[in-house]
């Protein structure tokens, strides 16, 4: 029983998905994007025996941010076995096999574990570290908006990025996304009926954020601004906000003026899940994958 590699992605291996997944890319808009990918930056992994295709994972290529250094991560994901062939010991074989061959090739790989295959990963020594991370704080006194203006986005644009980058490119779990990956956060963002709205005061662009009713998905600021970055949240929202994977510089501000309700899920059996191979000293450090960086 060998591991073939596939570089370079068609529409067969999309089909073998769908029979392993029933359907269920080709139903789903935000599955179907995410094999959108360059094939520079994907591949695939297929378990054979003799003639016969298994299973498959499919691979794309990013950099992560741990620990004051970028490291080049196996993004797994796809990984299934066909199903008249379940239940049969292959889903162990291909991810053993697939591990041995990603450990010559990456730094790390990472992977999203669904609640279902909880505790299966930690058997092919990933861990989760991943701190499902959010803050809540209520708006009680309504401030003027006096020179605060809010500016509806159809798209991250390029100016819009650079807040983005300098933002988050420091954090523990920051993925480093290119031209190709904004493009599908674009699409994911329109798909998910988010909303972007850009803040500006005097004129003066103090970032964004991604949202949908109370809850803010994703942001990016301007950091000589952040006071009033705070502010314009305040300003254009009602009543309670919610802030996903929140920097230490916005609970800081926040902290000074309002009463801010934490929640943290810790979870080393499942979602956001790596294994750090050769790099053990990585293994206790906690991490924040942002919700527009899943794959």
């Amino acid at each position: 029983m060998k591991i073939f590699v596939k570089k370079k992605i068609n529409k067969n291996d999309i089909n073998n998905a769908e029979k392993i997944f029933n359907g269920k890319i080709k139903n789903h808009k935000l599955k179907k994007i995410f094999w959108e990918y360059p094939s520079s930056k994907q591949f695939i992994i297929y378990l054979k025996k003799f003639n016969t295709t298994i299973g498959m994972i499919r691979v794309i290529k990013k950099k992560i941010y741990l620990s004051q250094k970028f490291y080049n991560v196996a993004c797994i994901t796809t990984v299934g076995i066909f199903p008249d062939l379940r239940n049969l010991g292959y889903a162990r074989i291909l991810m053993e096999k697939s591990n041995a061959y990603l450990k010559k090739k990456f730094n790390l790989s990472l992977l999203i574990a669904r609640r279902k295959v909880d505790h299966f990963y930690n058997k092919f020594n990933f861990i989760g570290n991943s701190e499902f991370f959010s803050i809540h704080f209520k708006i009680i006194k309504k401030i003027s908006n006096n020179n605060f203006k809010k500016k509806k986005r159809n798209s991250i644009n390029n100016n819009l990025i650079k807040f983005y980058v300098d933002t988050n490119k420091k954090k523990n779990g920051y993925i480093q996304r290119e031209n190709s990956d904004w493009k599908i956060i674009n699409k994911k963002i329109f798909l998910s009926k988010f909303s972007i709205n850009e803040f500006q005061y005097k004129n003066i662009s103090l970032g964004y954020i991604v949202f949908k009713k109370r809850s803010i998905i994703e942001y990016g600021y301007n950091k000589e601004f952040l006071k009033f970055f705070i502010l314009a949240i305040k300003i254009f929202f009602e009543k309670e906000v919610e802030i996903k994977n929140p920097d230490k510089r916005i609970i800081n501000e926040l902290k000074k003026n309002d009463e801010i309700y934490i929640n943290r899920r810790h979870c080393t059996y499942g979602g956001h899940m790596i294994n750090f191979y050769n790099n053990k000293e990585l293994k206790n450090i906690n991490y924040n994958i942002n919700f527009f960086d899943e794959f």
